[in-house]
């Protein structure tokens, strides 16, 4: 156990834990913790333990010369001729061409321009948010579902399979017809549209479904992974297993993940915080801001790869036993996720 789990379980009596806690869930993060719990917070950053919910990991993948050079072209002279590569980089211009197009459609919508608080949280999912996320999962073979359908995750936060259906914005996973099983890896958020007014007490749920989304689908596939035969190397790559969160708010997009490597806590990192280039006042640096998105998708790309084929290879190490008792004993479910 790190040493960050053992001062919290150290200390866990004496704090005052509610519903919309993340603590009580068993998330770690750093911001709940200061703003929650700030006599655990003080107690953690005093042994600098509070460091463990930081990340250095990097956060974009620089484009190539060519793929900077093809989006220049288009934003500022509106030439949109695909350069002559090999094939399998085709399909990475096509999907750059189509999200860089809904960049600059939006650039020339009035509403946008004029920051309309009408624009609503469906309008700027069709507009914008579809297509960034339809670039983020380049060359990979994902389901995704949009605002309406239910993911196992959360009715599947315990054994017995009875937690609430709840209905993220938006999620993708890895589904396993064999065994009926979703390992659902990327939540989505986005509250309301990017200029609505009087949204905070709206932010503020949907970090918390965010989080909680996060901790069931770990939860869920721990579940899945212990009933597998000899299952003691697959749970120990579980705790390298990452759950992507992404959340749209005002013109911003945060970006956390989250793993078990606190365990028996989740631990939940910032990753990501960038202003999104939805507004052009100049050509130029909106140009280089639209750049500067697509490398930071890049990465987030890639690390979804790293997770499909994470999850592909431990569902591939053994066989499901018909029947086996296991317990929850060494997960923290969460309670109170809110609705919407």
């Amino acid at each position: 156990m790190p040493n960050i789990a053992k001062e919290i379980c150290k200390n866990i009596r004496k704090v005052d834990l509610k519903p919309d806690d993340l603590l009580s869930s068993g998330i770690l993060f750093e911001g709940s913790l200061r703003t929650n719990q700030s006599k655990l917070y003080n107690i953690l950053e005093k042994k600098q333990l509070i460091r463990q919910l930081t990340s250095d990991i990097p956060t974009k993948i620089e484009l190539t010369s060519d793929k900077r050079l093809f989006i220049e072209d288009f934003m500022l002279y509106e030439d949109a001729r695909f350069p002559k590569v090999i094939k399998s980089e085709e399909s990475y211009f096509h999907e750059l061409f189509s999200f860089m197009n809904a960049v600059k459609k939006i650039w020339k919508k009035s509403s946008y321009q004029n920051r309309d608080p009408a624009i609503n949280e469906r309008t700027y999912s069709h507009n914008f948010v579809n297509s960034l996320i339809e670039f983020v999962f380049l060359n990979t073979n994902v389901e995704m579902r949009w605002d309406g359908s239910p993911c196992q995750s959360t009715k599947f936060r315990d054994i017995k399979g009875d937690g609430p259906i709840r209905y993220p914005d938006m999620f993708s996973y890895v589904r396993n017809d064999f065994y009926d099983h979703s390992y659902e890896f990327f939540f989505a958020e986005i509250s309301y549209g990017p200029f609505s007014l009087d949204n905070e007490d709206h932010i503020g749920e949907d970090f918390t479904r965010l989080a909680k989304f996060g901790n069931d689908a770990l939860n869920h596939f721990y579940f899945f992974v212990k009933k597998f035969q000899e299952n003691e190397q697959i749970i120990k790559l579980l705790d390298d297993l990452k759950i992507i969160l992404v959340h749209f708010y005002d013109m911003k997009m945060n970006v956390y993940i989250m793993d078990r490597n606190c365990g028996p806590f989740r631990k939940m990192v910032p990753y990501l915080t960038i202003k999104l280039p939805i507004i052009m006042c100049d050509l130029r640096k909106s140009t280089d801001n639209s750049i500067n998105l697509c490398e930071h998708l890049n990465f987030i790309n890639s690390l979804s790869i790293q997770i499909i084929s994470m999850v592909n290879d431990m569902v591939k190490r053994r066989q499901l036993l018909e029947e086996t008792k296991i317990s929850d004993n060494d997960t923290i479910t969460s309670v109170f996720t809110p609705e919407s």
